[in-house]
């Protein structure tokens, strides 16, 4: 990401949209992992856990940030990678 001070604009390449999206990703999957989640799409639950709001968290800086990861909510999310499959 570059920052031009005259115009005051960023400039954000491709790759580093699609490395912010793979890191997004990861973190979600980290957080899973870590609360014995599964990393494929799960059923909400009522009980709201550190877990679930670190998770939407992320994807509210995701949503900021102009990225669409595809689902509305986190638990629709599948962060399996291909050796998970």
């Amino acid at each position: 990401m570059k920052y031009n001070s005259k115009e005051k604009s960023f400039l954000i390449t491709q790759k580093e949209m699609d490395d912010a999206f793979i890191y997004i990703k990861h973190s979600i999957r980290s957080i899973r992992k870590s609360a014995n989640l599964p990393l494929d799409k799960y059923k909400e639950t009522i009980d709201t856990h550190h877990y679930d709001m670190a998770q939407e968290h992320i994807m509210r800086v995701a949503k900021v940030l102009g990225i669409d990861m595809g689902v509305e909510r986190v638990c629709d999310l599948d962060v399996r990678t291909e050796d998970d499959k």
